[in-house]
């Protein structure tokens, strides 16, 4: 499970401003550190730890990383065998 997402992934998924996270976060509303830059030497970006956002957006993130996860597995299972085998069918019916 991802442990912390930057402002503009926030704003994304509670359909908001980025000014408006920016708020909550000035506010302590969202437990924020700042994490150097890894781009920019010398500069810092904000993270937001996913366990201080509201109950709906964290569900929307679990359902997005499972989904993900999900996709993920399909695609190995397809470059990783030859499809005739049975094992390959039953995972593949497992998986969805």
């Amino acid at each position: 499970m991802i442990d912390y997402i930057t402002p503009e992934q926030v704003a994304s998924l509670e359909g908001v401003s980025l000014r408006h996270v920016q708020r909550k976060i000035k506010k302590n509303i969202y437990g924020a550190k700042k994490v150097a830059s890894k781009k920019q030497k010398g500069k810092f970006t904000t993270e937001i730890a996913v366990s201080s956002l509201p109950i709906q957006v964290q569900a929307k993130i679990l359902i997005e990383t499972v989904s993900e996860t999900q996709v993920e597995k399909k695609e190995k299972i397809k470059t990783t065998s030859s499809g005739n085998n049975l094992m390959t069918r039953m995972a593949c019916m497992v998986c969805g």
